[in-house]
């Protein structure tokens, strides 16, 4: 079925990815999972009432905020490289709502947004 649609169709090939692409990608997904970490433990936080459980809990809220930062830092660093990656996050933190996080994981799992019309953005 791919061979006949290749075939009928002839696609451009995608290109492959830029290492700065590539570790935008890493990122941003290490990003994701320790926020959805913190979350889940800042949750599980609320329920303990034992003083030790509790400073340990803080602990690991602390640790992960500390990681947190770490890898936003990471990301400010890639940015300052890449000045075209800097100014598609830009133009989209200028949309209501959307902040530079918001902006960077966009561009991370959409790298084509930009080059493309409405239409084939939303197929």
């Amino acid at each position: 079925m791919l061979t006949d649609y290749g075939q009928r169709y002839q696609p451009q090939p995608t290109p492959p990815a830029s290492p700065v692409q590539r570790q935008l990608v890493a990122l941003t997904q290490w990003l994701k999972q320790l926020i959805e970490g913190k979350a889940t433990a800042k949750t599980q936080a609320e329920h303990h009432h034992d003083l030790f459980v509790r400073k340990q809990h803080q602990a690991l809220l602390d640790y992960y905020q500390s990681q947190i930062k770490a890898v936003e830092e990471k990301l400010q660093a890639l940015l300052k490289k890449d000045q075209a990656l800097q100014q598609r996050v830009e133009t989209l933190d200028t949309i209501e709502g959307v902040g530079s996080r918001t902006a960077l994981l966009v561009l991370a799992h959409m790298p084509e947004l930009g080059q493309l019309n409405r239409q084939q953005v939303a197929a």
